[in-house]
């Protein structure tokens, strides 16, 4: 969905959204790779919406989320896990990642694998590795990065491969189908553990859950 037409959709149900007037603030993380979208689509409707509403936003990637979670240091984080990983999370959609490389400069194939790799604490990280190492094959490093645009760009330039979920592949990359096949994941929102119910996040909650997309 465009940002033209979220906006649309905003104005179709702001009647449903403006309500009593919350004060309040989020302190919301997400990994990298999601949050051009967060927070050029969905942020700026929420906030339209609530302007008292405080946010502040944070990138890592989703394993750290989850420590910050628990340590107090969110209220609210979106982040990515293997489906069916058996937490409390509000799933907002399945997504299959894929292996991709060029297009138009196919990276070399040949053993050691060239790879670009997300940051420690990543699931397609901890997925790509370990989904090799079991298959026997080697690999290498020739990006190490938290960035997911310079991922993206190692990938384009045919200097590598990664995993990324498949709605997410350009028109510049090439799904990779001689790659070992990885299992589903899912995108979701986790509330930390044994925290009480607060009114600016559960609509902060709300705002994700309807304009979500990959």
């Amino acid at each position: 969905m465009s940002a033209a037409e979220l906006l649309r959709t905003h104005d179709r149900v702001m009647g449903e959204l403006h309500g009593p007037h919350v004060i309040g603030s989020v302190q919301l993380g997400m990994p990298d790779e999601y949050a051009a979208h967060v927070i050029g689509d969905i942020l700026p409707i929420f906030t339209a919406s609530w302007p008292n509403v405080v946010l502040e936003v944070t990138t890592a990637p989703s394993f750290t989320l989850r420590d910050h979670l628990q340590q107090g240091k969110l209220d609210l984080a979106l982040l990515t896990q293997p489906r069916a990983a058996g937490s409390d999370a509000l799933v907002l959609t399945s997504t299959t990642p894929v292996w991709v490389g060029s297009a138009v400069l196919p990276a070399t194939l040949n053993d050691p694998l060239p790879l670009a790799l997300y940051a420690a604490d990543c699931p397609y990280r901890e997925a790509m590795i370990s989904t090799l190492t079991v298959a026997g094959r080697p690999w290498r490093i020739v990006l190490d990065s938290a960035s997911s645009q310079a991922i993206k760009a190692c990938v384009e330039a045919g200097l590598a491969v990664t995993l990324m979920d498949r709605a997410r592949v350009t028109e510049r990359m090439v799904i990779r189908e001689d790659l070992p096949i990885m299992p589903d994941h899912e995108v979701v929102l986790v509330r930390p553990p044994a925290r009480e119910s607060n009114e600016a996040v559960e609509l902060l909650v709300d705002a994700i859950q309807r304009y979500f997309r990959l």
